[in-house]
């Protein structure tokens, strides 16, 4: 992560990340300490750089109606 320099103190807040859609904790392979929470890494990657507190929030968009589909057939159409 970038360091802020000394002299600028902006108010601009450092957001995120921003989760769409997603109604439980992300999940992956699990790193060197076992962790497999995607936002337990972040949370840590910001505490182990000494970042933390440069987080001002973090975005989630719910949508509670199930995601749309496609049917049918799809046609590309190409104009040369």
């Amino acid at each position: 992560m970038g360091q802020r320099h000394p002299q600028s103190r902006s108010k601009i807040k450092l957001g995120g990340p921003i989760f769409e859609g997603v109604n439980k904790d992300i999940t992956l392979w699990p790193d060197a300490k076992g962790r497999i929470s995607w936002m337990g890494r972040f949370v840590a990657y910001l505490k182990d750089h000494n970042h933390l507190a440069d987080l001002a929030f973090v975005s989630f968009e719910h949508y509670p109606f199930e995601p749309c589909t496609i049917t049918g057939k799809i046609y590309i159409v190409s104009r040369t």
